[in-house]
């Protein structure tokens, strides 16, 4: 990326969590679903529960 490049803001924190339909809340699915795969994936390789 070029350093005389501005980069567009608009305004809206990406971590924040907010509801419906917004890039905020497909970031946090995405964490989300990573969790559970790890889970799953951990409880199948040490048989836990």
């Amino acid at each position: 990326m070029d350093s005389n490049k501005s980069v567009e803001n608009n305004g809206q924190d990406r971590n924040a969590f907010v509801f419906g339909l917004s890039p905020q809340a497909e970031i946090w699915n995405g964490r989300l679903a990573m969790l559970v795969a790890t889970y799953v994936l951990l409880k199948d390789v040490l048989h836990l529960f």
